[in-house]
């Protein structure tokens, strides 16, 4: 059906006569006012005209398969191709795989749109393990494989000069999308509580992104269990994208805050390119899983007066050269403050440093694979020339730790309240240490290279020294005042767009601990939720209680185990604990107010005994064929462990034990009532599990952590179950659990 008729509609007056009624699939050329309602969608509303202000006043769109699960949604609400001058007002839209798909269109805008509870992944990770899935894996998108497998809110692909303002989109996959997209403007949004991006760029260049709220788009975080981020962002930013400003938006609790690549044409084509010249300025990119702002392999790069707090890392950028960082405020990182690996001609200079594990690594290693590849052959990887200047560093344990680096200086920072102020882990040549205040640490420096480090006009006062450090016969007193001035002239912002306060408000729930992800994403805190719903586990369970703020109580059927507390208040975390050994099932009930929920979990108990030996990668003959020859070798350690979850990541699992070439065995004897079970184990490397000495899933090879499943049906009755497990050299995994199959 298509609308074609000179417009009498009555917009400005909002007479009632001048609404018209939305149908399925209809096509519009003309300027519209809507009718509200709620229309289901088996095909696309088509916008065919030019110069043409749809309003839907309200109207919700609603896809066909809406009410599924979300990873069912396919269908696209509206499209607009090769159009100029068109206006998208008011429209909301849920159940699709993607809300709004523009292409080619110029002086595109869309305003007030609500893009919530549209398509979303169903996550395999859960609270106690991490699915390798899950990982968006976001390299490729010039034939808009992002749209095709993530969806979105609003997809742009090659437009210019559209306007997105003052739309939401929550509890979806990804929010706002720009592909090719330039000269726009992205403002006033709220994109947040998404399992992937708040906002997505790829090869898109000189646009204003600001004011925007793109917090908690999460996936890949259990906390206090892992911590992966699985490349979620609050802003992504992929492939040849530049000159591209964001200014005041909020995309805390993210997988990283801003996640900027320069792309495989860059590092695996042509060497050239990047992601360059971009501008971050005054956003709060705090409480991320891995970076608060991760940017590589890209040049000119500015991130100016960000706010970093509680992240892996602050500042992540591997690879980067000419890059500006100046004024902004890191704390309590887990890692580094800042970080950068093979980066060249960058300047730190103003920033706060604060209880961050290191407040500054700077470093490289060789990699002859890498140097081979077109980046490596093209363009200087060393670490080197670097000004760190004018920076305040509180509490850090180690406020700069550099290897393998030439030609830093550090000049004119103070330093307060630090266990080591500096750290050589190899000779850098050309530092040079001058003109710094040190007002207290534990210890002034450790060099662990051949060439003494000579500090220049510092002030020292009495500090403890090791390694080669050549000090002043006598501490220089603060031979000059050190200014503290916001360093605004590396960034020329004019007035942007919008106008929304977009950060936490200070009374807002905030740190990584707010995190929850369930199968579909972050967990908004709006609607009350125990999740899961069912856990299965060897050991206790952990259950999540979330929602608004109130008081909740338990009420629990099953003698065999306890849930822990049995009241309290909204959001909480649920511990169910086994009082026997063998199998034990408990159900319970959360009452809040006039709302119920129930979950239950299945708890396996037993002592498991673990044995290791050691075995060379040198003996004649491979694994498993010498296998009976390893494992009756005399043993180098042994302990007691009530879970098989052994995470060794490389290192040694015991004293004695090497990290490489080490082979586990783990035993236990559990009693199970008669039925099917799934059996689950991670490794890496090989691993094997028999039950009553028949072999029941065997995966016998080198390979990266992997989760391996099969079934059995057993008996009532004692089972013996023994898992055995080798390890070549890498990265070292071990977990063993059951599952009671209906």
């Amino acid at each position: 059906m298509t609308y074609s008729f000179l417009l009498v509609l009555c917009l400005t007056s909002g007479c009632e006569t001048s609404l018209l009624p939305l149908t399925n699939g209809m096509e519009i050329d003309q300027s519209i006012r809507f009718a509200p309602g709620i229309h289901t969608l088996t095909e696309s509303v088509m916008i065919t005209g030019d110069n043409v202000t749809v309003d839907f006043n309200g109207a919700t769109l609603v896809g066909p398969r809406a009410g599924g699960p979300p990873d069912s949604f396919m269908a696209t609400a509206i499209i607009v191709e090769g159009k100029e001058n068109v206006t998208i007002l008011n429209a909301k839209i849920h159940g699709f795989k993607v809300g709004i798909y523009a292409k080619g269109c110029r002086n595109l805008s869309i305003r007030g749109c609500d893009l919530s509870s549209n398509f979303r992944q169903h996550l395999r990770s859960t609270p106690d393990q991490e699915v390798a899935s899950d990982w968006l894996w976001p390299h490729h998108n010039d034939k808009n494989e992002w749209m095709e497998q993530h969806g979105a809110g609003i997809y742009l692909d090659r437009c210019v000069h559209a306007e997105i303002a003052g739309n939401m989109g929550h509890n979806s996959q990804n929010g706002i999308i720009l592909s090719r997209t330039d000269s726009s403007f992205v403002y006033d949004n709220d994109m947040s509580f998404n399992s992937g991006w708040g906002l997505a760029l790829w090869r898109s260049s000189y646009n204003e992104i600001s004011h925007n709220r793109f917090d908690y788009c999460v996936r890949g975080y259990s906390h206090g269990v892992y911590h992966r981020g699985q490349d979620s962002a609050g802003i992504l930013v992929f492939e040849q994208c530049c000159h591209n400003m964001f200014a005041h938006n909020s995309a805390t609790h993210g997988g990283d805050g801003f996640f900027l690549y320069a792309g495989h044409e860059t590092t695996e084509r042509t060497g050239e390119g990047g992601s360059n010249h971009n501008v971050l300025y005054l956003n709060d990119f705090s409480h991320a899983v891995a970076n608060g702002i991760e940017a590589t392999f890209s040049d000119g790069n500015v991130f100016a007066e960000n706010m970093l707090h509680e992240c892996d890392y602050g500042i992540w950028a591997g690879y980067s050269y000419n890059t500006t960082v100046v004024g902004n405020h890191i704390t309590r990182s887990l890692r580094a403050g800042v970080a950068i690996e093979h980066g060249h001609n960058n300047l730190i200079e103003g920033n706060r440093f604060e209880s961050n594990k290191t407040g500054i690594l700077l470093w490289s290693y060789p990699n002859e694979q890498f140097e081979s590849m077109p980046y490596g052959q093209k363009q200087n990887t060393k670490s080197e020339r670097y000004l760190i200047a004018r920076n305040r560093f509180l509490g850090d344990d180690t406020a700069l730790r550099f290897h393998n680096s030439v030609d830093i200086l550090v000049e004119q920072n103070e330093f307060q309240d630090h266990d080591l102020v500096l750290n050589l882990r190899s000779d850098c040549p050309g530092f040079v240490f001058r003109n710094n205040n040190i007002l207290s640490a534990e210890k002034f420096a450790e060099n662990q290279g051949e060439v003494p480090i000579q500090p220049l006009q510092n002030y020292l006062g009495t500090l403890e020294v090791s390694g080669n450090v050549v000090l002043p016969l006598e501490p220089v007193i603060k031979p000059y005042p050190i200014t503290w001035e916001t360093r605004t002239q590396h960034v020329d912002i004019s007035l942007v767009h919008g106008t929304m306060f977009a950060f936490l408000p200070d009374n807002a729930r905030r740190g990584r601990e707010t995190m929850i992800v369930d199968e579909w994403g972050p967990i908004d805190y709006k609607t009350l939720k125990l999740f899961p719903s069912h856990v299965s586990a060897w050991g206790d369970a952990r259950f999540f209680l979330v929602g608004p703020d109130m008081p909740f109580r338990l009420e629990s059927s099953g003698e065999k185990a306890n849930v822990d507390p049995q009241e309290g208040r909204v959001p909480a975390r649920l511990t169910v604990t086994a009082h026997q050994r063998g199998l034990s099932e408990i159900s319970f009930i959360a009452h809040m107010g006039d709302e119920a929920l129930e979950a239950t979990a299945t708890l396996f108990k037993s002592t498991w005994k673990v044995t290791y030996v050691a075995w060379s990668d040198t003996a004649e003959g491979p694994i498993p064929a010498r296998w009976d020859e390893i494992i009756a070798q005399p043993s180098m350690a042994t302990m007691e462990t009530e879970t098989l979850d052994l995470n060794w990541k490389g290192k040694a699992p015991a004293d004695n034990v090497p990290a490489d070439y080490f082979a586990t065995m783990a035993e236990t004897i559990i009693d199970l009532p008669e039925g099917d079970y799934e059996i689950h184990t991670i490794s890496d490397d090989g691993v094997r599990v028999m039950i009553d000495k028949a072999v029941v899933l065997e995966n016998w090879t080198q390979h990266a952590p992997e989760e391996d499943m099969s079934h059995v049906a057993l008996s009532g009755g004692s089972h013996e179950i023994r898992v055995e497990h080798f390890q070549i050299d890498g990265y070292s995994r071990l977990k063993f659990w059951l599952e009671r199959r209906p």
